[in-house]
């Protein structure tokens, strides 16, 4: 299934899906652009998409990030239905969404969107929040 998706991502948006079985985060990368790559998972049923927002800085104030990030996450109402967590050395933010049902090529070109949608607007976040104040 996912391989059909692939090769229309390709034929109509030009990106090519690169498949790394060595990779802890998916055993396919999407490349976007230069800078954002999305990971991809198969799932029985559905599809995993993770990606990294950036890392997390040890300057900003944690405990007032993790607060807004939480918010963000609460029932999805900041990431559109995606979740916001911590790498397993607890250095960089990633993003993640679970389609944990049966997806089409239209399905997964719209979520993958909103997907990379929400993702620019937390690296942008993730900048204006460790911006030494004016």
């Amino acid at each position: 299934m996912i391989e059909h998706i692939f090769h229309e991502l390709e034929k109509h948006l030009s990106i090519k899906a690169i498949k790394d079985d060595k990779s802890a985060l998916g055993p396919y990368c999407l490349p976007i652009n230069e800078t954002l790559s999305v990971w991809v998972k198969e799932l029985t049923p559905g599809v995993l998409l993770k990606t990294a927002i950036g890392p997390l800085s040890l300057d900003s104030e944690k405990e007032t990030l993790f607060a807004y990030l939480m918010k963000a996450n609460f029932i999805g109402q900041g990431t559109g239905g995606a979740i916001i967590a911590l790498d397993p050395e607890e250095k960089i933010l990633t993003l993640s969404l679970i389609m944990s049902y049966e997806v089409n090529y239209r399905i997964f070109r719209d979520r993958l969107e909103e997907f990379i949608n929400y993702l620019e607007f937390w690296k942008s976040e993730l900048q204006r929040l460790d911006a030494p104040p004016k």
